[in-house]
């Protein structure tokens, strides 16, 4: 078990914080649900006599809220978890300033997991000692941990400069936060967070519980981030404003979880500045670059099989020969650390194989070590020097061709997530050796030279109750992963524009080998909790 007690010093009284702390939960609950996912609300209900801080504080407000989490977890974990796993129970009993809240998942961990967080919100700087009325061995287990929402670092993934305490003003005149601002502010108080993880698992219990630490701080360095620099849309605010707030908002989630789309990455054709021959090697180049750099420490890309193939029919038999490949992905690494330890054996590696007939190519990815025939992503890409306008390329029936949604990806003017942005892979801000680009306004109606890989993607995952849902999902991510890596591709076309196809045969097999050197004795390379 590990204890933690985080101090979160704000510009603030301790009375506004508790209007603003109460407005951004609600707010942050809508903008986390949709599509059957985000955060559902059982119960929030005045209740008495539960004691608290040693029966100091006997009567609040209780809340009962369901997160359910399949949506914020990568699409393979979402399929593989076991039942219940996803879906966590946060009770809170709100008895401000003092408060607690308990997260349990009853489904699957049941009395092995626990968290535990309970905050006493005081008028001072940070410095009280033994708030929570702690023994001496408690004591001495406690570590104390002084979060500061101006000068401490936030991952680039969670910074928003409308955030930012540094860069902000209050239209009250609080802010912009610098330097040593803590010892010297007026209004100040204290969140004392006192944070207890429990996750009883052998052999795991250490890592899961100091991971849990680390998420927590860092989940609560930017909810008071967000939650000062929106200081003008709350702090007019009565506390009875807030309840009807939230009965609204129990309300609009119920709804909005039942009929609202799953928010986050959304649902192809891929319209690019050079050749279909060029794309040809700069796929390939950039597919082994890849590879190299996701695999390590026995995780990562096992390349099988990569030959040429005769007599396979792609597109009706109008291509018969190519290049086969044939991929094994360890994703162990890729996953959150929870789902790792609890996921099925088998569940965590995928097998692609692909038959490359250029300018037809087809990509098969499925999980037979678990899901075996009840899942696999399809996806078929035909290859044209146009502008994206053709239709029909893949010769698709007429139910099917009423199934099908088209969408266009332009790799320039598309958002991208700000933990997907590289100013190095910036369409808007690259220019070739060559001359190409950068790339903006309607690029694609005049660019040459230019060709479009028309990308049709089919997933089918057979599971009851959730087949719909995370076929959508997986959409989403494919629209994702298309936009990322083509704007890689074009932003990397300095390396690979002289390439031969002879060069690039002597690359896969190079990486090949490299690969399974590397998986067996590197470091896990991509991404690491944080």
């Amino acid at each position: 078990m590990l204890i933690t007690e985080f101090r979160v010093t704000l510009p603030m009284t301790v009375e506004e914080y508790q209007v603003g702390q109460l407005y951004s939960v609600a707010e942050a609950s809508m903008n986390e649900t949709g599509g059957g996912e985000g955060v559902e609300v059982e119960k929030n209900e005045p209740y008495d006599n539960y004691p608290l801080l040693n029966g100091k504080f006997l009567k609040g407000q209780y809340t009962r809220k369901i997160y359910h989490l399949a949506s914020k977890v990568p699409t393979l974990v979402k399929w593989i978890a076991p039942k219940g796993a996803l879906e966590i129970l946060e009770e809170a009993w709100n008895a401000y300033p003092y408060c607690k809240t308990v997260l349990t998942n009853p489904g699957y961990m049941k009395k092995n997991f626990f968290i535990k967080v309970e905050t006493y919100h005081l008028a001072d700087r940070g410095e009280s000692e033994n708030v929570h009325q702690l023994t001496k061995e408690q004591l001495a287990q406690r570590k104390v941990v002084h979060i500061d929402i101006a000068n401490d670092p936030v991952l680039a993934s969670d910074y928003k400069k409308k955030e930012d305490p540094t860069q902000f003003t209050s239209k009250g005149g609080r802010g912009p936060l610098g330097g040593d601002w803590r010892k010297t502010v007026q209004p100040v108080m204290t969140a004392y967070k006192l944070v207890t993880i429990e996750f009883k698992w052998l052999g795991l219990q250490n890592k899961v519980e100091k991971y849990g630490m680390e998420a927590e701080r860092r989940l609560f360095t930017n909810f008071h981030r967000q939650l000062f620099c929106s200081i003008d849309d709350w702090i007019e605010l009565t506390m009875e404003d807030i309840r009807k707030l939230e009965d609204q908002t129990q309300a609009d989630l119920k709804q909005q979880r039942l009929t609202g789309e799953v928010r986050g990455t959304k649902p192809f054709r891929v319209t690019l500045p050079m050749t279909v021959e060029e794309y040809q090697v700069g796929q390939l180049y950039s597919v082994a670059e890849a590879s190299m750099n996701e695999t390590g420490g026995g995780e990562g890309v096992e390349v099988e099989k990569n030959e040429p193939y005769d007599n396979y029919p792609l597109l009706n038999g109008k291509f018969l020969k190519g290049q086969y490949t044939r991929k094994i992905y360890h994703l162990a690494s890729k996953v959150p650390t929870l789902v790792k330890w609890i996921a099925p054996k088998g569940a965590l590696e995928i097998l692609e194989e692909a038959w490359n007939a250029y300018p037809y190519c087809k990509t098969v990815l499925t999980n037979p070590g678990y899901m075996k025939k009840n899942f696999f992503i399809k996806v078929e890409t035909y290859h044209l020097a146009d502008r994206g306008e053709s239709e029909n390329v893949h010769q698709l029936t007429k139910e099917q061709l009423a199934q099908r949604k088209v969408v266009h990806i332009d790799i320039a003017n598309d958002p991208v997530l700000a933990s997907d942005y590289k100013k190095k892979e910036d369409p808007t801000q690259f220019t070739s050796k060559g001359g190409r680009g950068p790339l903006g306004g309607d690029w694609r109606k005049t660019v040459q030279p230019v060709m479009t890989a028309y990308k049709l993607v089919t997933i089918e995952f057979k599971w009851l109750g959730l087949q719909n849902k995370v076929e959508k999902y997986g959409m989403e991510a494919e629209r994702r992963l298309f936009t990322n890596f083509h704007r890689q591709l074009f932003c990397s076309i300095d390396d690979w524009i002289e390439l031969t196809m002879e060069d690039i045969r002597k690359l896969e097999d190079q990486t090949q080998a490299d690969l399974k050197q590397q998986r067996l004795t590197g470091e896990v390379r991509g991404t690491k909790p944080v």
